[in-house]
């Protein structure tokens, strides 16, 4: 999904943009709303949005100013101008800027994402190949966050908050790229760390659960048999009979 910052100084219509506009069904992520163009500058370097939506008349600093200034320091990210009718010279005017497209204000519902699939197009264009590998980046990213905290209480929003990702996004693209639901992951790298504890011996089973991120003995153990196919206790004799024999 094409990540997106919107900019404009009118409550009720960046809540009717942000509400109304079918973001993900288009193939893009919100992820930010602003009220000036000062807001959105402070926010991309932490973002990094594919296309900005300036409203072109906004206090502090307006659309046409941080166009400018994101067009010098981002050339890759596109922009999307919205304007009223008597500023609409300045939206022409502001295609050196990078701006791509325009949309007027009052008919901003209807407008706005027919804008959206033409920059759709473009963006797959210009990115190419850079969007498969950015989401296996993503996908390390994610993995390397798992094996670093399996052994905690993890939540979807813990995980999409980490790698600024929407929560029902994440799980899709997680679930395409591996073939494996994230917390089927998960879990499966909590069974295989107790499975070692219970082997070396010396815990008790709510103590292994505990250090695998399970506290609840009782979910511990139903866990432990949908992955391991075993109970924690059948493990154990597994493993003490393969001690025995050695």
């Amino acid at each position: 999904m094409w990540k997106v910052i919107i900019a404009d100084d009118e409550p009720f219509l960046l809540e009717g943009i942000r509400d109304m506009i079918p973001w993900e069904e288009l193939g893009y992520e919100l992820v930010a709303a602003k009220r000036n163009g000062q807001e959105v500058i402070d926010c991309i370097p932490r973002i990094r949005p594919d296309l900005v939506i300036l409203d072109i008349k906004m206090p502090i600093m307006g659309g046409i100013e941080a166009a400018r200034i994101i067009s010098g320091k981002w050339p890759e990210i596109m922009i999307i101008f919205m304007t009223a009718y008597s500023e609409f010279q300045y939206a022409k005017s502001a295609i050196e800027y990078g701006v791509k497209s325009y949309v007027v204000k009052h008919n901003v519902l209807e407008e706005l994402p027919v804008a959206l699939k033409k920059m759709s197009l473009n963006l797959k264009k210009k990115y190419g190949q850079e969007e498969p590998e950015r989401e296996q980046s993503q996908i390390e990213k994610i993995t390397d966050y798992i094996d670093k905290n399996f052994s905690r209480k993890l939540t979807l929003d813990e995980i999409s908050d980490y790698v600024h990702m929407n929560r029902s996004y994440l799980s899709r693209m997680y679930k395409k790229e591996t073939g494996e639901n994230l917390f089927d992951t998960i879990n499966r790298k909590r069974v295989e760390a107790a499975k070692k504890y219970i082997s070396e011996g010396g815990k008790k089973m709510w103590e292994i659960g505990s250090l695998v991120g399970v506290d609840d003995a009782a979910h511990f153990s139903k866990l432990f048999k949908k992955y391991a196919g075993c109970s924690p206790q059948e493990w154990r004799q597994i493993a003490e009979q393969e001690d025995n024999g050695r």
